[in-house]
C-alpha cells in the first residue's frame, strides 16, 4: 500500500500535467486554424489551393469575387476550367508543376476567363505547402489587366515620341543641309568683300556679312551635329591620333578670336598624348569647349591642357582640360548648361549669343565615346571643364 500510493500519486499527475499541455496545444492549434482563416478569407487576392492532382480542395472569397464562382462550384475542378480554352499550349503544366516539387516558386502570367465570359490578364505565383497534413500547391491570383493596359498605352506613347523625335531630327538634318550649301556661297562672297583694300565700306560690310553668316554656320553645324547623334550615328572609329598636334590646331584656331578680345590662349604640349580615339569627335568636343571659353572671358586667358591617367584595372584614360578665368557659373546652374538650347544667361536679355548646343553635343559625344564631362565653376573667376575618354595604346 505504501508503495502503490505514491506510484499512483505521480502517474495521476503526470496525467493531469499531460492533460494540460494536451489542451494548450489544442487551443494553440485552434487559434492558428483562426488566425489563418481569418488572413484567408480576408485578402482581396485570390487563393487557391490544390491537391497533386492539380484539384482545388480550398478557394477563398477572393478567389470566388476574382472569377464569379462559388467555393462550391469550383472545389475539385482544375485550372484548365479558369483558362481561356489551349491557355497551356504554350505554358506546360507539367514544366511547372516538375520546378514546384523540387522546392522553386513559379511564377506566370495565366489568361484568366471568368463565369461570365470576360477574360483577363491573372497573375499567378505559386508555392509548395502542407494543408490538412497533405502537400498541395497554393496559387496567389491578381488580376493585372488594368495594369497590363496602362503598360501598353506606356509603350504605344513611348514609340509615337520615339518617332516623332525621329521626324524632328530627320526634319533638322535635312533644313541643316539645305541651309549650309547657300550659306558657305555667302561666307565664299562676303570673304571677297573683307579682302577689298580699296573700298573701306565694301570691306566693313563685307565684315559684317561674314560674321553673321559664319555664327549662322556654327549655329547649323550644331543642329546638324545633333540630328546626327539621333538618327544616323554609326557608332566609334577608333584611329591612332597624336592628340597634342590635334589640341595644338585647336589653339591656333581660337587664337585670333582670343587676341581682338585681349584674351590669352595658350595650349600646354604634351607629346606623350597618342593613342587610339574617334579624333573628329574629339576634335569637336574641345573646340565646342575652346569656343565657350572664348566667348565668357574678356580679360586674363583660357588654358588647354591634356595629359594620361590610369586607374587600377590598368585603363588608360586621356584628359582633356579647358580652363578659363571668364564670367564663371551659378552652382544652380551647372546641370543646366549641358541641356539642349539652354544657357546660363537666356531670354531676350542674354548677354551672350549662341543658341546653347555647343555644351549639349560635347555631352552627347562624350558619352558616346564611353567618357565623361565635368565641370568646376565660381562666378567671377572662371570655368574649368574636364573631358575623360578611353585612350588605349592599341
Amino acid at each position: 500500500m505504501f508503495v502503490i500510493y505514491p506510484i499512483g500519486t505521480v502517474l495521476l499527475g503526470w496525467l493531469l500535467i499531460a492533460g494540460d499541455e494536451r489542451r494548450n496545444m489544442l487551443q494553440k492549434i485552434i487559434d492558428s486554424e483562426r488566425n489563418f482563416r481569418g488572413l484567408f478569407n480576408t485578402v482581396s487576392e485570390g487563393i487557391i489551393i490544390q491537391n497533386m492532382n492539380l484539384e482545388f480542395v480550398e478557394v477563398n472569397p477572393g478567389a470566388e469575387k476574382m472569377f464569379g464562382y462559388s467555393r462550391d462550384e469550383l472545389i475539385g475542378k482544375t485550372p484548365d476550367f479558369l483558362g481561356v480554352k489551349g491557355w497551356n499550349k504554350e505554358t506546360s503544366q507539367q514544366d511547372w508543376f516538375e520546378k514546384i516539387l523540387r522546392g522553386e516558386d513559379v511564377e506566370l502570367e495565366f489568361p484568366g476567363k471568368k463565369k461570365n465570359g470576360e477574360v483577363f490578364t491573372d497573375y499567378v505565383k505559386l508555392y509548395k505547402g502542407r494543408y490538412n497534413n497533405e502537400d498541395v500547391l497554393i496559387g496567389l491570383n491578381v488580376d493585372i489587366s488594368e495594369f497590363k493596359k496602362t503598360q501598353q498605352t506606356l509603350l504605344e506613347a513611348k514609340e509615337k515620341a520615339e518617332e516623332a523625335n525621329r521626324l524632328k531630327s530627320n526634319f533638322l538634318a535635312n533644313m541643316s543641309h539645305e541651309l549650309r550649301t547657300p550659306m558657305i556661297g555667302i561666307l565664299g562672297y562676303a570673304e571677297l568683300l573683307r579682302e577689298r583694300k580699296d573700298n573701306e565700306e565694301l570691306r566693313k560690310t563685307g565684315e559684317v556679312i561674314y560674321k553673321s553668316a559664319d555664327r549662322l554656320l556654327k549655329t547649323l553645324t550644331l543642329i546638324l551635329n545633333i540630328s546626327k547623334m539621333e538618327t544616323d550615328f554609326k557608332g566609334i572609329q577608333l584611329v591612332e591620333t597624336n592628340v597634342d598636334t590635334l589640341l595644338f590646331h585647336i589653339a591656333e584656331e581660337f587664337k585670333e578670336q582670343a587676341e581682338k578680345k585681349g584674351v590669352k590662349l595658350e595650349y600646354k604640349p604634351n607629346e606623350t598624348l597618342t593613342g587610339y580615339t574617334e579624333p573628329m569627335l574629339l576634335e569637336q568636343i574641345i573646340a565646342n569647349l575652346v569656343d565657350n571659353a572664348v566667348k565668357f572671358t574678356s580679360h586674363g586667358k583660357v588654358t588647354i591642357f591634356g595629359d594620361l591617367e590610369e586607374n587600377e584595372n590598368e585603363e588608360r584614360r586621356l584628359k582633356i582640360t579647358v580652363k578659363d578665368t571668364g564670367i564663371g557659373i551659378a552652382p544652380d546652374h551647372l546641370e543646366l548648361i549641358f541641356d539642349e538650347f539652354r544657357q546660363a544667361s537666356e531670354g531676350w536679355e542674354r548677354s551672350f549669343e549662341g543658341p546653347g548646343l555647343g555644351l549639349s553635343v560635347s555631352k552627347k559625344f562624350v558619352e558616346k565615346m564611353g567618357g565623361s564631362i565635368s565641370v568646376k565653376s565660381k562666378i567671377g573667376e572662371g570655368s574649368e571643364f574636364s573631358v575623360q575618354i578611353l585612350f588605349k595604346k592599341g
